[in-house]
């Protein structure tokens, strides 16, 4: 728990700024305001005379205690200016409310509202005697200086009637309740905050009335959260703390929010993420005014934006946009909105009507949105529409064109057959990453090779796509083409039941930073890959059993992946992993063409086709081999290697021999589970360096061969093989001299000579 810190006012001269600046906004909307409230003319002035001193203070504090001392008084003089302020901006925004088509019409009610009030002419007084007194501390007016070096004494902690700022560590089982005591009366505290630590993300509880009372009591918060609490509302009185700027409900069970939480007009930040049943936002959102950022990601149940939007002329983030039926809450709202930062999310572009209400969005003007999804369809929307008209959904696209500025695009749901020309110009030198997720009507790709920037594409659930070919890599109107996809890293195709068909044209020398390749649930792709990817380090090829498996060359492939199981197995680097397909026999017969010297480690399993093994497949690289469960196996010649260091085989039910060759390097050897293996190879001869040999249910071996353990082993291992510890025991392998270990199950260890 953490209250105010002690010992400084290092952000006093920008606090400061920040009050002269808020108040600039009530006294610029009426010339003759301070002619006739005196007090708001002596507010500003001792404002503006402080400013200039607050260097010299800031610095002097931590030699002279004169100094500190003031800083602290005139630190709890600011904060009660700046409430004093909060309240003028209220009232004015009140006032507008009620006559919005008057522009003076707001100054009335204040001049009301500061002569019926003595307090505030107390406030401001007590601010020009704090701020009198600096010419006691002859303070100098001196340029801003670097506080980076200055050095800050050790602090305290000190809960007490000036606390201001209040945090604490979020504990799931220690409810808010219980922090009452501390700050109990502490009306002036500023910021309530949680810091989630070791309990990210777990419920809080609370109950109502402790909330209720704690809204009540703190009417000069400035900052508010109630993160990942367990509350489904808000009280009515939230629109008591008038000088709230900062409102975090984040990851709460909030299922509504109260009408009059759009009466805080001095409100900055409402941060709403996760809030997964929260299903609407309050009508008069548009009378938050100062709104700065608003923060809806993840709120998966909001139906639709409150209308108005438009007005909030100060946002400068919005997460999201879920378009309404209407015009007021519909695309054409966000057109006015040219200042917002960051990334925006439109959605239910379906009820976009034509291409005139997407150009009235103005996308062009939004230079500062550098992360951009457009999303046709909202998730749980499961309805079949047969009625699209396509030049229709390609014209709305068309008019949604965004700034040259963006950094990342993702399109979802895009219902047309075509793209429009813009996606791919050469003009979106910044963007670099590109997702175009479910555009199920799709025939065809947009022309994307010439993006200079494109690092990343994910193209998921094409439903209608059959072939890709040279459109994708250049734009046949451009007059500039340079090498396709030149800086692009990821290419990901997922989900595309009909495609058929990868062309790539002769000489093809695209791709040239190519990384990371993942061809997935593509059942009916035929043909070749690109011939060359010399930066490729990941392939992964997953459901796609027409794919011929022309292996691409690629010297600096780390890991591959062919696999039509279920569950994407997890690989590891420098792995090949050849799983659950009938590819197989053509996968390991292009292993070399790959040329990679960074191969280590070949997974062969659950392959039920014809699989013959030679040692002429394998890349030089290998040292670990592991089979298991492929019930058509042979070795078509004695298996030479001079890398390998580990064979395992299990599970091949149709292996009878297992000729090895040359394997000068293997330190271990594991079969296991092959019911119809007869015996082991001589060893002693093809594996001079084995240490470790492991038999396992293997029951038709009978015996070892002649030279079969090399003078290098050191821990035989069997077990479930009756036929073989017969034989060893018949033939007396055993004796304490002999370094060998023998562990025959069932039987005590043993000693025995090779």
């Amino acid at each position: 728990m953490a209250a105010k810190l002690e010992g400084g006012g290092a952000y006093l001269s920008s606090f400061v700024d920040v009050v002269l600046k808020k108040l600039y906004l009530v006294l610029d909307d009426d010339d003759s305001f301070t002619e006739r409230n005196n007090l708001l003319g002596r507010l500003e002035k001792s404002l503006s005379d402080v400013g200039p001193v607050l260097d010299d203070a800031e610095q002097k504090q931590f030699t002279n205690e004169k100094v500190k001392s003031w800083l602290d008084d005139l630190q709890d003089a600011l904060y009660k200016a700046d409430d004093l302020v909060d309240e003028l901006s209220t009232e004015a925004a009140i006032a507008t409310q009620r006559d919005p088509g008057n522009s003076y019409s707001w100054s009335h009610p204040v001049d009301s509202y500061i002569n019926y009030s003595s307090g505030k002419e107390k406030v401001v007084q007590r601010l020009e005697y704090v701020v009198a007194r600096k010419n006691l501390l002859h303070l100098k007016e001196s340029a801003k200086v670097d506080m980076s070096s200055w050095r800050t004494p050790s602090t305290s902690l000190v809960i007490h009637d000036k606390t201001r700022h209040l945090s604490y560590t979020a504990n799931p089982n220690d409810p808010v309740i219980r922090l009452g005591e501390p700050y109990k009366g502490e009306t002036h505290m500023r910021t309530f905050l949680v810091v989630h630590l070791l309990h990210l993300y777990e419920l809080i509880d609370i109950t109502s009335d402790s909330l209720h009372l704690q809204l009540l009591e703190l009417r000069c918060l400035r900052a508010l959260s109630f993160k990942c609490f367990c509350i489904e509302s808000l009280p009515d009185s939230i629109d008591k703390l008038i000088h709230l700027h900062y409102l975090d409900l984040s990851y709460t069970l909030i299922l509504t929010l109260p009408e009059s939480l759009c009466k805080l007009y001095n409100l900055q930040t409402l941060k709403l993420t996760y809030c997964e049943r929260l299903k609407i936002l309050p009508c008069r959102m548009q009378d938050l005014v100062n709104l700065r950022h608003l923060d809806i990601e993840g709120t998966s149940s909001l139906i639709e934006m409150p209308k108005g939007m438009s007005k909030l002329k100060h946002l400068n983030f919005l997460s999201g946009y879920i378009l309404g039926k209407q015009e007021e809450n519909g695309i054409r709202e966000l057109g006015s909105l040219d200042n917002l930062h960051g990334s925006l999310c439109i959605s239910n572009l379906k009820n976009v009507n034509n291409s005139r209400e997407a150009l009235e969005a103005k996308m062009g003007n939004k230079k500062h949105i550098n992360i951009l999804e457009l999303k046709w369809i909202p998730e749980d929307d499961d309805e079949e529409d047969d009625d699209v008209d396509f030049q229709k959904e390609r014209n709305i696209l068309g008019e949604l064109q965004p700034h040259r500025n963006l950094k990342e695009l993702s399109i979802d749901d895009y219902r047309g057959e075509i793209f429009p020309d813009w996606l791919g110009l050469s003009c979106y030198s910044n963007l670099t990453n590109l997702s175009m997720y479910r555009c199920k009507n799709c025939r065809q790709l947009p022309s994307l090779g010439q993006l200079p920037s494109l690092e990343h594409l994910r193209i998921f659930d094409f439903d209608g796509l059959e072939r890709i070919g040279g459109e994708f890599y250049n734009n046949a109107e451009s007059s500039h083409q340079g090498t396709p996809f030149r800086s692009l890293q990821t290419l990901i195709f997922c989900g595309m039941p009909r495609w058929r068909e990868w062309h790539t044209p002769d000489d093809f020398d695209g791709f040239p930073k190519l990384k990371k390749l993942d061809i997935a649930e593509c059942p009916v792709l035929s043909g070749d890959l690109p011939a060359h990817l010399p930066e490729m380090e990941q392939l992964t090829i997953w459901k796609c059993e027409e794919l011929a498996c022309s292996l691409p060359r690629a010297p600096k492939l780390q890991e591959l992946l062919v696999s039509s199981s279920e569950c994407l197995e997890d690989v590891k680097p420098h792995e090949v992993v050849i799983e659950e397909t009938q590819q197989a026999k053509s996968v390991l017969e292009c292993l070399l063409h790959i040329e990679s010297l960074c191969l280590q480690s070949l997974k062969i399993q659950k392959c039920s086709s014809a699989i013959s093994i030679s040692g002429d497949y394998l890349p030089d690289s290998l040292q670990d081999l592991r089979i298991s469960d492929c019930s058509k196996l042979t070795f078509s010649k004695p298996l030479q290697h001079k890398s390998l260091t580990e064979i395992h085989v299990s599970q091949c039910d149709s292996l009878t021999l297992f000729p090895l060759g040359s394997l000068p390097n293997l330190k271990k050897l594991s079969i296991s589970e092959c019911p119809r293996l007869a015996s082991v190879p001589g060893l002693g001869f093809s594996a001079p360096h084995l240490e470790i040999l492991e038999i396992d249910a293997c029951e038709e071996i009978d015996s070892f061969g002649e030279e079969c353990l090399p003078p290098s082993l050191t821990t035989l291992r069997i077990s479930k093989c009756e036929k073989l510890e017969r034989w060893i025991t018949s033939n007396g392998l055993q004796g304490e001299e002999s370094p060998l270990r023998c562990k025959v199950e069932g039987m005590k260890d043993q000693q025995i000579q090779s």
